[in-house]
């Protein structure tokens, strides 16, 4: 069975060398195939003295075989690295002799292809600085192979593109500061939103302050203000004050006020609730256009979003027995919410009510009866009779939002 193995070792090379170590190696191996049937025998042995002895002995013989082998190894290996030197330092020399001219004859048949090689690349460094311009990615290894023709088409798409983009940054540039300037605008409207929303604030609670005092002064006092003149005519100094008759355009009604008027029923308590109009005193220091948002939403929760309002000529007196005068609105809704009115919180005005009535209803409920004031039916037949007129300049765009209550 060795011999085959060795056999099939010694076939890669060739046949006198092979011839060489098989001459060598037989008796060795010859000797080995000796050794077999020896080792099974000493194996086969019982363990004593006996069989340590044999084993040890057969164990010398089969090295000293394996040492001479080695030696023989080492002596045709020693042999063949001396050849293989020799035959690497020959070629070494030839190499030598012929690479440079071999080298230098190369360089000569590559010239066309060097000469081409430059020429793709300088014109591809050419091309890539026309592209720079445009901003475009440059294509590693093609732009210096193009033909002519398709170099045109491809740095006019190139350029077509960079504009577009161009125009693109733009518009997008322009809707940016756009957009910015649009949001500082409403940052500034809801600033200043804020501030006259905070102002009116400032200036309702300073007027309900000054209310509560003169209330609590009042109480203390038990007394109305009178004041008398110089020739001892007395009357009652009271605030001004805003009368209003809203007028709701799409459903043709106004809106008017059923009250229980402690002064109507001192001398008649047959009708409890009186019909009369949207009311307010004028607080100091406020202005009659804000005490008339105040009393649409304090007395009848409308909220005005567009309409019209005729403003007074002048204000008017109310009667020779009170120093009080009135700023007179009259007012055209179109576009409006109706909400549950915030009212005073007084008694009276727990009691009090808003109501729409018909236009159609006017002289059979207020002309031809008689539970309501003077007040609502002369503001009622002021209006109905300037409907029959043209409006003039003093009917002027009004509306205004609940932040006035």
């Amino acid at each position: 069975m060795i011999f085959d193995i060795v056999e099939k070792e010694l076939a890669v090379i060739s046949p006198s060398k092979a011839k060489q170590l098989r001459d060598v190696y037989t008796p060795m191996i010859a000797k080995l195939s000796d050794f077999e049937k020896k080792f099974k025998d000493v194996m086969a042995l019982k363990q004593d003295n006996i069989k340590i002895a044999r084993a040890k002995e057969l164990r010398l013989e089969i090295s000293q075989v394996r040492i001479r082998a080695d030696k023989v190894r080492k002596k045709l290996k020693e042999e063949y690295t001396r050849a293989n030197k020799a035959i690497q330092g020959v070629y070494n020399q030839l190499e030598w002799a012929v690479a440079d001219k071999e080298k230098a004859l190369k360089e000569v048949e590559d010239t066309p292809k060097r000469i081409a090689a430059e020429q793709v690349a300088k014109l591809h460094n050419i091309r890539a600085a026309e592209l720079a311009k445009y901003d475009t990615a440059i294509i590693s290894g093609e732009l210096g192979v193009m033909t002519p023709e398709a170099w045109e088409e491809y740095l006019k798409g190139a350029e077509l593109n960079y504009k577009k983009r161009l125009e693109i940054e733009k518009k997008q540039e322009e809707e940016r500061i756009a957009e910015e300037k649009k949001r500082k605008e409403m940052q500034e409207e809801n600033a200043r939103l804020n501030a006259e929303n905070k102002r009116l604030k400032e200036k309702r609670r300073e007027t309900e302050k000054k209310q509560e005092e003169e209330r609590i002064a009042k109480e203390k006092n038990n007394c109305l203000s009178i004041l008398k003149d110089d020739d001892g005519y007395e009357f009652i100094d009271e605030k001004d004050m805003v009368w209003v008759l809203p007028y709701l355009v799409k459903e043709d009604s106004f809106l008017l006020r059923k009250e229980p008027v402690p002064p109507y029923m001192h001398k008649r308590d047959i009708d409890r609730n009186y019909c009369t109009v949207i009311s307010e005193t004028i607080e100091e220091g406020e202005e009659p256009t804000d005490a008339l948002a105040r009393a649409l939403i304090e007395e009848a929760g409308l909220v005005l979003h567009t309409g019209m309002v005729h403003s007074p000529l002048h204000v008017i007196p109310i009667m020779k027995t009170t120093s009080a005068r009135a700023w007179i609105y009259f007012i055209e809704a179109y576009e409006y919410t109706l909400k549950e009115p915030t009212m005073d919180g007084s008694e009276i005005e727990k009691k009090s009510s808003t109501f729409r009535m018909h236009r159609n209803h006017v002289k059979r409920n207020i002309f031809n009866s008689t539970n309501h004031d003077f007040i609502v039916e002369s503001l009622l037949r002021r209006y109905m009779s300037m409907k029959h007129i043209e409006k003039t300049q003093r009917w002027k765009p009004f509306g205004y939002s609940d932040e006035h209550k």
